[in-house]
Order: structure tokens, then C-alpha cells, then sequence
């Protein structure tokens, strides 16, 4: 039901899903290979501890750890006490809000800017 609902979704922004490349757990079931293969997709799959071959998400990932480290700097430095590893929940969901809410396009300020060169 999880593949369908996904397809659904690419499908509104005019994506067809023709190949999964997936670790091997979940995804490695015959049952989920079986509507693989019947909807005429194919499948490949990382190998063990192959982080690298997801470069997109583990650049994601990266870029999260990053952002939430920095904003608890600040408030280690001021607050030792209180500035628990509880926290770096918080900060990685933040950071995660911070992108996905940002402005995809560039501001009117930016393009002012870029035309001037």
C-alpha cells in the first residue's frame, strides 16, 4: 500500500517510478519484489553497510547534522547544564523544518542583485 501511495504522489508532479534501488531489508521481501516486478519496474539493491551509494540522502543527512550542531553551540556555551544530548532530537527536526520550509526560489533581492553583474 506504501508503494502505491508513493507512486500516487509521483504521479501528481508527473514522475513514473520505473526503478527502486533499496538496502535490503524491507525491500528485499518476495512479496514486495513480486509487485515489483509485476508492475514492469525493476529493482537493485546497496550493498552492506554502502552508504555511499545513496550520495543524495546521506548528503541530506550530512547537511542536517550540520545545521543542528551549530544551533546547539550557542546554547552549550551559555548553558552546560541545561544543554542535554535530549536535545539533538529537537535540532535535527528543526533543521529539517528550516529546509523544507525555505524559499525554493531565489528572493526578488537575489535576482536584483544577480542582474547587476
Amino acid at each position: 500500500m506504501a508503494k502505491q501511495a508513493f507512486e500516487r504522489h509521483a504521479k501528481l508532479y508527473g514522475v513514473n517510478i520505473s526503478h527502486y534501488h533499496a538496502d535490503n531489508h524491507i525491500f528485499d521481501s518476495k512479496a514486495f519484489v513480486e509487485v515489483v516486478e509485476m508492475c514492469g519496474q525493476t529493482i537493485s539493491y546497496c550493498a552492506v553497510y554502502a552508504h555511499h551509494q545513496n550520495g543524495k540522502a546521506e548528503k541530506k543527512i550530512r547537511d542536517l547534522q550540520d545545521v543542528a550542531c551549530s544551533m546547539l553551540f550557542h546554547p552549550i556555551q551559555r548553558w552546560p547544564d541545561a544543554i542535554t544530548f535530549n536535545l539533538w532530537a529537537f535540532a535535527i527536526r528543526h533543521a529539517n523544518d528550516i529546509a523544507n520550509y525555505s524559499a525554493l526560489q531565489p528572493s526578488p533581492k537575489t535576482c536584483f542583485l544577480d542582474s547587476q553583474k
